[in-house]
């Protein structure tokens, strides 16, 4: 249902930049082609598509700690690809963000008690970390093509929330499972709408 919710966004997202880039409200031009923005567009929907398949095989605590780790992979794939630096102090202050991930990887995988709470599985594992590296991908991209095509990032959305919707689209179907609508209440679809402006 996550992916569900997640399509129904993005599609709202798209349509109303689609609007706005109407000469009738002229907010910002649409000037990029698909084939340019593809694989921006393509990592835009794998960083939300990875970490829900990790939060669903993994503990609350396992995936909100492997997040973390975004922000010292973007650092290592703008140093290795792209040669852009960091100041030494703010390097130094990853590696204790990095040996705590590591310290917990291993205390999850490791020491499973018998408690009611979400155990983390090797899946949940490989998906958080496959998570990270697209998240840090996008995170990197994003600046790539702010400077590349001269967007900002209102544009840069417009066309790839369109390419996400297409994307999570396919993954729903294999991954989600679709309620009866019949069954779901009218408070619940209140809620539903009353989020779609956000």
């Amino acid at each position: 249902m996550q992916l569900n919710f997640m399509t129904y966004h993005f599609a709202l997202t798209g349509l109303l930049l689609y609007g706005l880039s109407r000469p009738r409200w002229g907010v910002f031009e649409r000037k990029l082609a698909l084939m340019e923005i593809l694989p921006l567009a393509i990592a835009f929907g794998f960083q939300f598509v990875l970490p829900n398949f990790s939060l669903a095989n993994s503990s609350i605590v396992f995936y909100q700690m492997v997040r973390v780790l975004v922000t010292p992979l973007v650092a290592v794939i703008d140093f290795l690809i792209y040669r852009n630096s960091m100041p030494r102090i703010a390097a130094y202050m990853l590696v204790p963000i990095c040996l705590g991930i590591g310290v917990l990887s291993y205390h999850e995988a490791v020491f499973q008690d018998g408690s009611d709470t979400k155990k983390t599985s090797i899946l949940g594992v490989f998906f958080a970390f496959i998570g990270v590296l697209a998240t840090s991908i996008y995170i990197v991209w994003i600046k790539v093509f702010h400077d590349r095509f001269q967007m900002n990032s209102i544009q840069l959305l417009s066309k790839t929330a369109p390419c996400g919707v297409v994307l999570l689209l396919y993954l729903v179907s294999f991954s989600d499972t679709f309620p009866a609508w019949t069954e779901v209440s009218g408070g619940k679809w209140i809620m539903v709408l009353l989020a779609s402006p956000c």
